[in-house]
């Protein structure tokens, strides 16, 4: 198996160092020297692909994209849903161009496997695409040294297709292949079932058998199109998350991020072993956001509190200083001050 990319990163910052402190370099060198290793190390900053089962109703117009990974924020904004024609997702990265890709793709009747070698990318790292489309097929396809791995069967109509740039093994897919042929009911829940049997399986070899971050998207024929760079243009996904009460949702949207090393697979299984699919289901589960709400609860307690203590503290001050000139004027009349 090939070393992953935090592997190679690790090995070389390991490295380094210790042959820097064996050279005898002038000081000019030296500074030189430190700098590249510093781009180097921070360029090693692991960048976790995702691994996702894309499929599109082999009985009615519904489509839908389950993902998940160990990213540290949220990662339910990379699908991409066209309502009763088909979804596509980057399990790597993913940005504006290449959203807007996806779309002119499923608009389209391009086969997909025609059409994922026009996905523009950017920068030299692992790129990997993956899409469905109603009554044309799926493909998935990996850019500049990727290596996605794809399922060795499908159902003959091939209707969904699951893939990731750095499953643990082929039992990831075929895992989830089976999970998603075997479960009965709505796409989502196929998708889900899919989606837990390949981190059961090993999920992301990075990812140390649970994901941080899982995402699981279905839209109905009568819903919006989904593509956030559309109806979020400015929006930082790093720092900022899809709003729960958007127009834009499709009829199910479910969210999930951890930060004590548990499941985000589970958290979106969990959430949807009790929704009501007759309703639009949207529902986050952010370890992180719900951490900086409680801080941010705490914070306005703790200011509330403190400016009711300042206030108590002036108006006693004042009580205190109209006594003392009550008292004092009693005492130049002659007259006892009245408390």
């Amino acid at each position: 198996m090939r070393p992953s990319e935090a592997q190679i990163c690790e090995t070389f910052v390991g490295q380094y160092p210790s042959r820097m402190r064996t050279l005898k370099l002038p000081r000019r060198r030296w500074a030189v020297t430190t700098a590249v290793a510093v781009v180097s190390a921070l360029s090693c900053a692991p960048a976790f692909a995702d691994y996702s089962i894309v499929a599109v109703s082999d009985r009615g117009y519904d489509v839908g994209v389950a993902i998940a990974g160990c990213d540290k924020n949220e990662i339910a904004h990379k699908p991409v849903l066209v309502p009763a024609v088909g979804a596509a997702v980057a399990n790597t990265t993913e940005n504006k161009d290449s959203h807007a890709a996806f779309l002119y793709g499923l608009r389209t009747s391009t086969v997909p496997g025609n059409y994922l070698e026009e996905v523009p990318v950017s920068g030299n790292g692992t790129h990997s695409f993956a899409m469905a489309k109603i009554k044309k097929g799926t493909a998935v396809l990996a850019k500049n040294g990727g290596s996605s791995t794809t399922p060795t069967a499908v159902d003959a109509q091939a209707t969904f297709v699951v893939s990731g740039d750095n499953l643990a093994s082929p039992a990831v897919s075929a895992a989830a292949v089976k999970a998603y042929k075997a479960t009965a009911g709505n796409l989502a829940q196929k998708l889900v079932a899919a989606l837990a049997a390949a981190e059961k399986a090993g999920g992301d070899a990075a990812c140390s058998g649970k994901a941080s971050a899982a995402a699981l998207l279905m839209a109905k024929p009568n819903d919006a199109i989904f593509n956030v760079y559309e109806f979020l243009p400015k929006a930082d996904f790093t720092k900022e998350l899809v709003p729960i009460n958007d127009k834009h949702l499709p009829r199910v949207f479910v969210s999930a991020l951890t930060t004590d090393g548990s499941s985000a697979v589970t958290k979106v299984t969990d959430a949807l072993e009790k929704a009501d699919f007759t309703k639009p289901v949207h529902i986050r589960k952010n370890a992180a956001a719900d951490q900086a709400s409680l801080l941010k609860f705490a914070l306005l307690c703790f200011g509330g509190a403190t400016a009711a203590i300042v206030l108590i503290l002036l108006y006693r001050r004042r009580v205190m200083t109209a006594e003392a000139e009550t008292a004092g004027r009693s005492r130049r009349s002659g007259n006892p001050a009245k408390r």
